[in-house]
């Protein structure tokens, strides 16, 4: 397993043994009513995201920077492209860390701001993609291993700096590349390493890119931070990230609901009752395997390291407990049941 070197966003530890970390990006305009910022804030929140990036358009959206710190707790990172006075701005204003795009911003700019965020101590992701630079285009393991090259000479003009408070990533809209430049490129630095598959998408395709590229990634130990890129809610970009983390064993957090997918031995009408019992319990922070299954075929045998779950009947279900039967109820007051036993160990 890859071990960074470890990196510090406010209170947030990134790298080496610390948890993969979810974060997302604020979608509500800078420009909008400050309580729709305020709603979304809280949304992220509540669904756990641990480093959100706010973009920085112009100079008016620069005192909304500590506004909005003096209403979260999340880290902040402005994210800026093209302008060296914003990204100085931000950084006098109090930001917790700093994203360019050594690629859209030129290296003098570059440079400069690094000197800044050395003076105050603060990270700054390096972000580039095939987008940024006339060359390389395209996609592929050549356009992967070009890419690696540009941010190794970037990595190397900024430690003539003797700045090393740095998160790297390369990203693209394909899968295959993205895979193939953080696979070349973690050979080479030590330094934290975020993923994500760029302009992923709308669901359920943008969540099947995201899950395909970061999934694999991860497995190899690759990524010490991530977004899920959708054209979607920001929060549900978290619930995404900690739902392929919980896959991969790497991170639980609230509910995870296992659910046979039903055939003609069904006895339940499990996609409601999976929605219902989705719904009543997303709120809950600790880490609970829920089971729904149709038959006895499914559960609670194969269901049996579920914290709770239910088995379908005819016309009633078995609630069960790791596997051990608790009792029968009816169709209709499976979900309450299921509940009420779930109240007792929360």
């Amino acid at each position: 397993m890859r071990k960074s070197r470890v990196i510090e966003i406010a209170h947030l530890k990134i790298g080496g043994n610390n948890p993969v970390r979810v974060e997302s990006m604020l979608k509500t305009h800078l420009s909008e009513n400050f309580s729709h910022i305020s709603e979304e804030l809280e949304l992220l929140g509540a669904t756990g995201c641990e480093l959100l990036r706010v973009a920085i358009p112009d100079e008016k959206a620069i005192p909304l920077i500590e506004k909005i710190k003096n209403i979260t707790t999340i880290p902040l990172m402005a994210d800026i492209h093209f302008s060296e006075k914003l990204a100085l701005k931000a950084i006098e204003d109090g930001i917790d860390s700093i994203r360019i795009n050594p690629g859209n911003m030129g290296m003098a700019s570059t440079k400069r701001i690094v000197r800044e965020a050395k003076f105050n101590r603060i990270p700054i992701r390096l972000g580039i993609n095939a987008a940024s630079f006339k060359e390389p285009t395209g996609k592929g393991k050549k356009v992967a291993v070009k890419l690696v090259n540009i941010l190794l000479n970037i990595i190397r003009e900024i430690e003539k700096e003797e700045y090393y408070d740095v998160i790297v990533s390369i990203k693209s809209s394909d899968v295959p590349t993205t895979i193939w430049a953080n696979e070349e490129l973690v050979k080479k630095v030590s330094y934290p390493v975020h993923i994500g598959i760029t302009e992923a998408g709308i669901p359920p395709e943008g969540i099947v890119k995201s899950s395909v590229g970061l999934g694999v990634l991860l497995a190899e130990g690759i990524g010490d931070t991530l977004r899920v890129s959708l054209t979607d809610k920001s929060y549900e970009e978290v619930k995404v990230g900690y739902s392929i983390l919980k896959a991969l064993n790497l991170r639980t957090r609230g509910v995870e609901i296992i659910s046979c997918p039903t055939c003609g031995r069904c006895r339940l009408d499990v996609q409601n009752i999976v929605r219902e019992v989705e719904k009543r319990t997303r709120g809950l922070k600790d880490s609970i395997k829920i089971a729904v299954m149709g038959c006895e075929v499914n559960g609670p045998g194969e269901a049996k390291d579920a914290d709770i779950g239910i088995a379908g009947g005819v016309g009633c279900g078995l609630l069960f407990k790791k596997g051990k039967v608790l009792k029968k109820v009816r169709e209709e007051e499976v979900v309450n049941e299921l509940l009420k036993e779930l109240e007792k160990n929360t």
